[in-house]
């Protein structure tokens, strides 16, 4: 893992503040929130230990407009909607849904009663103000969010001012055994915007431990690395 030079902490809240906004799109296909969860259910299944089909809440990370925290709900909750999205989805800039993305809002879940089918999101900058997306950063996320969640997913460890600072609240708001989802972009050098680059596996596994159960190169539709981690 690479950690290049980084501004101070308030400068790179600002800078990514501004870069989320002039970014409102998501990297995330509803291909990739079904695979993910196709693959933990199936790990899951493998588990002589298993007391319970329900996977979630599930909480996802620097989500700028808030698609995987729709798709995420969709793909675990409601597969006809979720299979009408995959059909009329497109990749242009980020991903979206054609004709039909009004369907990508239904059932949306609350910040203020967190069940385990709940699906939400943490967002550093205003503009992503939802009833499910928390304002915020994610290194500091509430407190009473402790043990909360049964799946974390994160695609922006890049732009993570202290790699380690990061994946501790992350371990913090996750379940005991608990999935952490992490995709990386390839082939980038650390900048100040992208302060971390070039993780690996052996990476991963010092930031968060646990059982590595997922790997795969350039596994997503935006053709990042995917990891999945089950905390211990």
């Amino acid at each position: 893992m690479k950690i290049g030079d980084k501004l101070s902490l308030e400068d790179h809240i600002q800078l990514n503040k501004e870069k989320s906004v002039s970014k409102w799109t998501s990297k995330v296909s509803i291909n990739d929130t079904q695979r993910y969860l196709s693959i933990i259910r199936h790990y899951e299944d493998s588990l002589a230990s298993r007391k319970s089909n329900m996977l979630g809440p599930i909480l996802s990370l620097a989500v700028r407009n808030g698609r995987e925290v729709d798709l995420f709900r969709l793909s675990l909750n409601n597969g006809f909607l979720a299979s009408i999205i995959k059909l009329f989805e497109i990749k242009r800039l980020g991903f979206r849904t054609l004709l039909f993305s009004f369907l990508e809002s239904f059932g949306r879940s609350n910040l203020n009663s967190i069940g385990d089918d709940s699906s939400l999101g943490v967002e550093l900058t205003e503009k992503g103000q939802r009833k499910d997306i928390y304002i915020g950063s994610f290194d500091e996320m509430p407190s009473d969010w402790e043990s909360k969640f049964g799946i974390v997913y994160f695609n922006s460890l890049d732009h993570s001012h202290d790699p380690y600072v990061t994946a501790k609240e992350i371990i913090r708001i996750a379940k005991p055994g608990a999935y952490i989802i992490i995709a990386f972009p390839m082939g980038q050098e650390p900048s100040i915007y992208d302060p971390v680059a070039d993780v690996g596996v052996e990476d991963i596994k010092e930031l968060f431990g646990g059982e590595l159960v997922y790997f795969r190169e350039a596994g997503s539709k935006w053709f990042y690395t995917d990891y999945i981690v089950k905390i211990i």
